[in-house]
């Protein structure tokens, strides 16, 4: 959809994606699409693959960045962490460590990176500060997983929202340190 007037572009052909600000660059599963909205009024946009970052991840869930792109993180079932790659130039960057099946990964306003896992075990959800250092990790629910795709940051950034179920259904807000 259009911002400015809610007008309906089309169908996307991408999966689990982020967009940056300008809204020029999409990621999904390790590859960036550049798009061309030069005939957006007539609800058509053209993309093209602009490359993809070599990181090792299969059974992707959810995909994150930053304003304009330069640090992209990744959630895939495999292996159990976070890639991390320039979407600029797709140099790898690591990855932040999580537990089995990745499945949540938001950037606050501040840049922190905000992840999850759907297997609970001491932890399933960290947050990690721009630089790649833990600032804080919980269970989100003793008794639920961490439904995909669920995760949102606060604007500014200090607290996690999230989704949890298995036979019941809850929202964790959980102020960040």
């Amino acid at each position: 959809y259009r911002a400015s007037d809610g007008k309906d572009l089309g169908q996307s052909p991408f999966g689990y994606l982020d967009v940056t600000a300008d809204g020029k660059h999409v990621f999904s599963a390790g590859a960036r699409y550049d798009v061309d909205y030069t005939d957006a009024t007539a609800a058509r946009y053209s993309f093209d693959i602009a490359g993809s970052a070599p990181i090792d991840a299969q059974n992707h869930r959810d995909t994150a960045t930053n304003i304009d792109g330069s640090r992209v993180y990744s959630a895939s079932g495999y292996p159990y962490n976070f890639p991390r790659y320039n979407g600029l130039t797709f140099d790898t960057q690591g990855a932040l460590p999580g537990t089995y099946y990745p499945n949540n990964v938001e950037l606050g306003s501040d840049g922190r990176v905000h992840c999850a896992s759907d297997v609970g075990s001491d932890e399933d959800v960290w947050i990690y500060d721009a630089d790649g250092f833990l600032v804080d990790s919980f269970r989100a629910s003793a008794s639920s997983y961490v439904r995909a795709r669920t995760l949102q940051v606060s604007a500014d950034g200090f607290i996690s929202i999230l989704a949890v179920g298995s036979n019941n259904n809850e929202l964790i807000f959980r102020v960040v340190n």
